[in-house]
């Protein structure tokens, strides 16, 4: 239904309703953007949004940590056994343990204990395995152990099941969001987590100080966009909406200037309620989020959630950029043509001429310079070719959009989502389609805007961003930041540094976005020494040749952030070089044989394991000099400690500890007061690498190796060399052998393969040797057979048909004979025709014919096709079923009516009819008392049966009271059932007091109701619930009030009163769980004081049709009253109250 339309109303409403046009998720991309506009000008975030953590180890705070606090981690440390060692951070602004870290506490049955299954006692129940209700179960067992020195209540805990999940065998993680008043608190978290059986952490993030409480809503959603309108200087007509008003917790600093650190210790924050409001402004690039305190109505934050490549850097490549090597053909893999799909190695059954414009299972290509369309050729073969130049240059063939950018997004997107289903099986987001933007019409960007991945042409000094591999895995990683379970990172370095290090360990190569510059990229002040790239995670390559720390980087080079901060409050991507040379150094330098694809493998692991559980990179302390560190509950630090670890206990160090306190600590984001930190040790023995064997076949490779004790396997590959990224293709297989059939003839592939114990991936092999094969093509003689439709019910005395196909390949040239066998009995199988003529592909009709007495069921009948000596076989699912009775049902609602005496009621008589039943329906009605009547209209339900009938029931003034069943009986054919009607006849007499109940009298003449303006309507907009007229109020979409009211006196004599009314309520409002505009049911006094409010009705009620609402007013008796319903709208989005047919009965 549509709002009302009122003239003096439009004029209010029509900004309105263009700016709120569309509906989606904020934007993200990929760095710093060249904003001259009037709202990047503006773009700022409030320091009461700034609240980040501030970590000290608990013994540098003893003297301001809470006694009581204080000695409960001291009795949980004895509790938990003197081998455990565990060790605890303070966050500050708290004063609570924000992380705890050590060994030894036992969960589940794992490597690091001797747990069975028998110990979880019921928490197991009866499922075979453990899950993850299973492990929150777990958790909530614990929470009492440690939620008073973490400070948390478990009651506001909400499981996030994105952020938790076991992603590899041996790892578990446990998260949850905080909630207060229904709404989870951005960025607060409390998590666990478990390797090999052990609790190894937990801790939390951004929660609250010990008594924050949430702040009221007293601006309305209209007011706060009222408030963002004034601090922008108005929204414009092109302005659209993709969020128009929604509420959000957020954690805000509590400051004081009476203290050094700006915050009093223990009460350094709380939460903020804000309106949020996101809206895209034409012609000005940017996805604005306001935020406005929803207790003060000040503007907290406006930023552009975008991310942008700088317009100094961006990249693209062919298998890196144009700079690097010419371009390579490649597969298009998972493209749809037609009715089908190619595999990850281009490869499809060519059955007839198919089209492709580059769209497939998982990314589509729309590209501005036109259409892509490229044909098969005689062969099936789609070939969209090479090109040389630019932008919009196409090899001639293929439409306007086949370019290198299409062709080279089509491909980079497919690979790295290949890469990280491989790591993150059950991410959702990673299956569905992405749509890739290419060659926009602006220069020296590229963007995730949330939804798609955007690329912008060559110009302004830089390459067309498009055909670069580096900027299109890093605005992937921006995709995947945001879909990974943790959300997008909670500040813009980390974000950044995502994007950077799914570009590294996809290209192994330093230099992110080669070729994007004419020159070497500036590195904010530290020069680039070769590479013309965004920017270069190797500090070696830079101008000081010096890691880059908070201190000597952040605090010298980067200048202050615009709409969005790292950790230290500074430029996002300038920050973002202190993770992303982290990522770099861990493989290049770090890991057991450092720049090599055994280092980048190791790396691989510890990256995409631990992304559903990780949050900010590092902690920064800002002053005269920065310090940083990563103790962080979510610092890259803790969850690749967590994901290494292969014994469940932090404290005697990981496998890889050393390696990883080298890079971490070279960068100052090390958390150097864990126990362990530095420390490399192996708590169980790795197995040996596997030794492997690759033979090629037809689209097709082989892989063999020799088992390595009882371990399980994973299996790795790629098509472009044994120290480039690899894709895994298996994980955990038990068998030492796999048959690759997703790789295209006459491209080289490279596999790898690692061996680990069940379930305990963090103690893995080192690859084995890397070995390359080409598939060739083989031709074997062969033929498919297939049935359509697999599944046939045919009912007993009827026949049935599938049609049975075969296509040929290899030069197969025999007829194919067709036999049927399973058949149940009484059932016979014919072929017309009975063999398929040489060379074989055709089609025959499988007929079954079942006899009367055939036997009930569902058999699975085998269909052979033999050729030659080929034979291959196809099923169908044959179900027998019996021959339906004809037959109906019959039922009453209400089955209960109470009738006063001289009244009338009614019941609904409804038939249902079912077997191929097709008669006519007669009712009839027995067993009613003396002076009781019984009509039905119609008195019969017209064939085949099914419909509904009222029976109206009238009670004369001398019937007698009391209670009787009357018998409803339905008669179609010879077929006859029955329902019945309770009927309970009362004293007395009705006595209905409202005047004009129905609105009959119209607009004009609406007494003895007082209405406001323009409520009593017979418009069509809304239909009345009997008769022409009712009263619809409010409807407008802005702020507005409506009432009714009547005022009548009930007597005093009265035994019953009862108000009712018919109501429908039709709204555009989308949320489920406020009630912004709103209906109140009120009984007031004559002076207009409210008696009492019977009920209060919302957007939240609103339901098609009418419903009626009763009300008891019995208490009113003897009194004059005002029956008065009052409607209330907000500023925006309609709601309609409409109510009709009211009565107010009395005996």
């Amino acid at each position: 239904m549509m709002a009302k339309s009122r003239v003096s109303l439009w004029v209010r409403l029509t900004l309105f309703v263009i700016v709120c046009a569309l509906a989606a998720l904020p934007a993200t991309a990929q760095v710093a953007k060249q904003g001259n506009d009037v709202l990047s000008s503006l773009a700022f975030v409030h320091e009461k949004l700034q609240a980040p953590d501030d970590i000290e180890p608990i013994g540098d705070v003893r003297a301001l940590a809470d006694k009581s606090l204080q000695n409960g981690w001291e009795a949980y440390k004895i509790g938990v056994g003197p081998n455990a060692e565990w060790s605890a951070t303070i966050d500050k602004r708290t004063g609570l343990v924000t992380f705890a870290e050590g060994g030894n506490v036992a969960w589940i049955p794992g490597h690091g204990n001797h747990l069975t299954t028998k110990d979880l006692g019921g928490i197991l129940k009866a499922k075979p395995q453990i899950d993850l209700e299973v492990m929150d179960a777990i958790a909530r067992d614990y929470m009492p152990r440690v939620k008073s020195f973490i400070g948390f209540d478990p009651s506001q805990l909400v499981l996030n099941r994105a952020r938790s999940g076991q992603p590899a065998g041996h790892v578990w993680f446990v998260d949850y969001d905080v909630v207060r008043e229904g709404m989870p608190i951005e960025g607060a978290r409390v998590v666990f987590r478990v390797n090999n059986g052990n609790l190894i952490q937990y801790g939390s993030e951004n929660l609250p100080s010990p008594g924050a409480t949430v702040p009221p809503t007293r601006l309305t959603r209209g007011q706060a966009v009222d408030a963002v309108a004034k601090y922008i200087g108005g929204f414009q007509v092109g302005d659209s909406f993709r969020d128009n008003g929604s509420l959000h917790l957020l954690p805000s600093a509590v400051s004081s200037k009476r203290f050094a650190e700006g915050y009093e210790f223990g009460k350094g924050r709380g939460i903020a309620k804000v309106w949020q409001i996101v809206f895209h402004r034409d012609g000005v690039m940017g996805t604005w989020r306001a935020r406005v305190d929803a207790a003060t109505g000040e503007v907290l934050e406006l930023t552009d959630v975008n991310e942008y490549v700088s317009a100094q850097a961006t990249g693209g490549t062919y298998l890196n950029s144009p700079t690097t090597g010419s371009e390579v053909v490649r597969p298009a893999p998972y493209l749809t043509l037609g009715t089908t799909t190619t595999n990850s190695g281009g490869i499809y059954n060519f059955t007839s001429a198919v089209t492709s414009n580059l769209a497939g299972t998982y990314v589509k290509i729309t590209d501005t310079c036109g259409a892509i369309s490229q044909a098969s050729d005689a062969s099936g073969n789609v070939a969209f070719g090479t090109s040389t130049g630019t932008d919009c240059i196409t090899p001639g063939h293929g439409g306007a959009g086949n370019t290198h950018s299409s062709r080279e997004q089509y491909y980079q997107v497919n690979r790295i989502k290949e890469v990280v289903r491989g790591w993150l099986p059950s991410n959702t987001w990673i299956n569905t389609q992405l749509t890739v933007n290419v060659n926009l019409n602006q220069t020296c960007n590229a963007y995730w805007n949330g939804t798609t991945l955007n690329f912008f042409k060559s110009g302004g000094g830089c390459a067309n961003t498009g055909e670069i591999a580096g900027v299109s895995l890093h605005e992937f990683g921006h995709g995947i930041d945001q879909n990974d379970g943790t959300g997008t990172a909670t500040d813009g370095a980390t974000g950044e540094s995502y994007g950077d290090t799914t570009a590294l360990i996809a290209l192994h190569n330093s230099c992110l976005g080669a070729g994007f510059l004419g020159g070497n990229c500036s590195g904010y002040g530290d020069a680039c020494t070769s590479c013309t790239g965004v920017r270069d995670a190797d500090f070696a390559k830079h101008a000081s040749n010096t890691p880059a720390t908070a201190d000597n980087f952040i605090r010298v080079h980067c200048p202050a952030g615009s709409g969005g901060t790292g950790p230290c409050g500074k430029e996002v991507h300038c920050e973002s070089y202190v993770p992303t040379e982290t990522m770099w150094d861990l493989a290049a330098r770090d890991l057991p044989s450092p720049g090599t694809g055994v280092a980048w493998t190791i790396l691989d692991r510890l990256w995409y394991l631990s992304r559903n559980t990780a949050t900010k990179s590092f902690s920064c302390t800002t002053g005269t000099t920065f310090t940083s560190n990563g103790c962080s509950a979510g610092s890259l630090w803790k969850v690749f400690r967590a994901v290494d670890d292969d014994n469940g206990n932090l404290n005697d160090g990981t496998p890889h500890g050393g390696a990883l306190f080298a890079a971490f600590n070279r960068h100052s984001i090390a958390c150097t007061t864990d126990t362990g930190a530095s420390t490399t040790f192996a708590g169980c023995a790795a197995p040996a690498s596997p030794s492997l064997s690759v033979t090629a076949g037809s689209n097709s490779a082989s892989l063999s190796w020799g088992a390595v004790g009882s371990a399980t396997y994973d299996v790795f590959r790629n098509e472009t060399g044994c120290n480039a990224g690899f894709t895994k293709l298996v994980t955990g297989q038990t068998g030492t052998t796999f048959s690759d059939s997703n790789v295209a003839n006459g491209l080289t592939y490279f596999y790898q393969v690692t061996a680990f114990p069940s379930g305990n991936e963090a103690c893995a092999s080192l690859p084995s040797t890397c070995v390359s094969v080409t598939p060739t093509t083989t031709v074997t003689p062969d033929f498919t057979i297939a049935a359509s439709p697999t599944s046939v019910s045919i009912a007993q005395g009827g026949t049935g048909a599938s049609t049975i196909t075969t296509a040929v390949s290899g030069g197969f040239n025999n007829a194919i004979s067709l036999s049927a066998s399973g058949l149940p009995a009484g059932v016979t199988a014919s072929f017309s025709p009975a063999s398929i003529a040489a060379p074989g592909s055709g089609s025959s009709t499988l007929t079954f014919t079942v006899s009367s007495t055939a036997t009930v069921g569902t058999s699975t009948v085998t269909i052979t096709g033999t050729g030659g000596t080929t034979t291959h076989t196809t099923t169908v699912s044959l179900t027998v079923t019996t021959v339906p009775t004809p037959d109906f049902t019959i039922s009453a609602s209400p089955s209960s009516v109470s009738i006063a005496k001289g009244a009338a009621g009614s019941s609904t008589i409804s038939t249902t009819v079912s077997g191929g039943f097709n008669n006519a329906i007669s009712l009839s009605a027995s067993g009613q008392p003396a002076g009781v009547t019984v009509s039905f209209s119609p008195a019969s339900i017209a064939a085949p049966g099914s419909g509904s009938s009222t029976m109206s029931i009238t009670v004369a003034s001398t019937a007698a009271t009391g209670t009787s069943t009357i018998t409803v009986t339905g008669t179609g054919g010879t077929t006859t059932h029955t329902t019945t009607v309770t009927l309970t006849v009362t004293g007395g007499t009705i006595t209905q007091l409202l005047g004009n109940p129905g609105f009959e009298n119209g607009s004009a003449s609406p007494a003895p109701w007082t209405v406001t303006a323009g409520v009593i309507d017979s418009s069509t907009g809304e239909a009345a619930h009997s008769g022409s007229w009712k009263a619809w109020l409010d409807g407008y979409g802005v702020t507005h009030t409506d009432s009714i009211l009547q005022t009548v006196t009930i007597p005093s004599t009265a035994t019953s009163a009862t108000l009712a009314f018919w109501l429908h309520i039709d709204t555009s409002e989308t949320t489920t769980i406020t009630a912004f505009d709103t209906l109140k049911v009120q009984i007031r006094n004559t002076a207009g004081t409210v008696l009492s409010t019977l009920a209060t009705y919302s957007n939240l009620n609103h339901a098609t049709g009418f419903t009626q609402k009763s009300f008891d007013v019995t208490s009113f008796k003897g009194q004059t009253i005002q029956v008065f319903l009052v409607g209330t709208e907000d500023s925006s989005l309609q709601t309609s109250f409409v109510v009709d047919d009211f009565t107010l009965n009395v005996q």
